[in-house]
């Protein structure tokens, strides 16, 4: 015959049951976290990426080294991050087609190195921005300064203003006879000029140097302008870091036709 258990025992059998109630819900309360985490590490990431260029040897390995890096950061393409890479080239439609483009597709970050593009980001969307090798992203209205940017976009800059009086100084160095200094640029895609422009009109009559305000859209018009100032004497070229103006300036540049009455300064690598 079976003992019926006493009153202290049933009080101690429902307190055990009570506490093994409690530890099931705080083991399953505390997995909801980990569940979670793991739910999301599933989720397939997208980045977008506006190579501020055409496709070339030079370009893809950047983009190669990016992918290197998330995979070391622990993200594996087309496993947990898809990346959608557009190569926009110089030409300003373009750049405004594949901008929107990725824009609707809604990644959850863009890459960007072209400030025509991130301008259209920011006026458009608020999806959040990395640049890379952005010419002075503060006077341009994309960060409030580069130590704390705010808003939705952040990267690093490859040029300030004021390194334009820097550039004519170079140039003065190179050629003492220079009286006139020349800056080729595309202005649609070079927003950040006026910046640059103004040191380098502000740094010429500290070393005795004119300046004169070229701008052009296309290899026939940069053609007359070398052409032109080819004829002047004691004349020399800054180009800036403008990429059509880079592009139109390496088909030129085997042309000795315009040399010898012009140096150039050009900066040692491009940036938007």
């Amino acid at each position: 015959m079976t003992e019926p258990p006493s009153p202290p025992r049933m009080l101690l059998s429902r307190h055990t049951k009570r506490r093994q109630f409690i530890a099931l819900l705080g083991g399953v309360a505390a997995a909801w976290p980990l569940a979670a985490r793991a739910q999301q590490s599933r989720q397939m990431r997208r980045i977008g990426v506006l190579a501020g260029s055409a496709e070339s040897t030079e370009a893809r390995a950047r983009i190669a080294a990016f992918r290197l890096a998330l995979q070391k950061l622990g993200w594996q393409e087309d496993h947990n991050i898809r990346i959608d890479v557009r190569w926009l080239g110089s030409d300003p439609h373009r750049i405004q087609a594949e901008t929107t483009d990725l824009i609707a597709r809604k990644p959850e970050v863009i890459v960007s190195g072209t400030s025509v593009a991130i301008a259209q980001i920011l006026q458009t969307s608020a999806i959040p921005i990395v640049f890379a090798g952005i010419t002075d992203p503060v006077s341009q209205s994309f960060v409030k300064s580069l130590a704390r940017p705010g808003g939705n976009a952040t990267g690093f800059a490859a040029y300030e203003v004021s390194l334009g009086g820097k550039w004519i100084e170079t140039l003065k160095e190179l050629w003492p006879g220079l009286g006139k200094a020349a800056v080729l640029y595309e202005p649609t895609t070079a927003p950040y000029m006026p910046g640059i422009l103004g040191s380098i009109v502000a740094a010429g009559p500290s070393f005795g140097v004119q300046i004169e305000d070229v701008q052009i859209s296309n290899i026939e018009e940069l053609d007359r302008a070398l052409a032109s100032l080819g004829q002047q004497p004691n004349t020399g070229v800054i180009v800036p870091p403008a990429l059509p103006i880079l592009t139109c300036w390496s088909r030129w540049r085997p042309n000795t036709a315009y040399r010898p009455s012009m140096r150039s300064a050009i900066p040692s690598r491009p940036a938007a």
